[in-house]
């Protein structure tokens, strides 16, 4: 019961499994070259009346757009989240290279957001806390809506390589949000 993002060949698949229903899957075709950087955004856009939506930007660009069959409840637990790989972790499907910082947050991303985040690029590993941080970076109106507290209590979790102890992976995410 959860969400999976992995790569086959050079096609990225996201899948999202709900407990009693047959699990869907999207597959992302992208042209992803060896030794290059790419920040891959997935954001589910949750619709009370019509099916939700599964959007994929790569490098802050709208690539792929994908509808469920079923609706996603925004109350639904769940407790599993694959990055990188399947459940059953197979060297077919696991992700082998170098991961930047990855963040999962509760809310749906604006492409306003995800230009933003892109631009900050794949150093930046803060918490949305300080505009300052990153107003040579940023236009007003980006830095307007990533730095209005939304962003930053909206941080489910968040990885980066610097809050890692050889195998012991450190959550980095602001310690006011509520876990999920």
């Amino acid at each position: 019961h959860g969400y999976a993002a992995h790569f086959v060949g050079n096609c990225l698949v996201i899948t999202c499994a709900k407990p009693k229903e047959k699990n869907f899957q999207h597959c992302i075709q992208f042209e992803f070259k060896s030794r290059e950087w790419y920040m891959i955004t997935i954001s589910h856009q949750y619709q009370r009346w019509a099916k939700s939506s599964i959007q994929c930007h790569i490098n802050s660009q709208l690539v792929s757009t994908a509808y469920f069959p079923w609706s996603i409840e925004t109350s639904d637990p769940f407790d599993k989240c694959y990055i990188g790989c399947t459940p059953d972790h197979s060297d077919l499907t696991s992700f082998s290279g170098q991961l930047s910082t990855f963040y999962l947050f509760s809310i749906y991303l604006e492409p306003l957001i995800v230009q933003g985040l892109y631009k900050l690029g794949p150093a930046y590993k803060n918490q949305f806390k300080f505009e300052n941080e990153s107003a040579h970076i940023l236009t007003e109106p980006q830095r307007k809506a990533m730095y209005d507290g939304k962003l930053m209590n909206s941080i489910v979790f968040n990885y980066n390589p610097v809050s890692c102890d050889e195998q012991l992976v450190l959550q980095a995410g602001p310690k006011t949000n509520m876990p999920y």
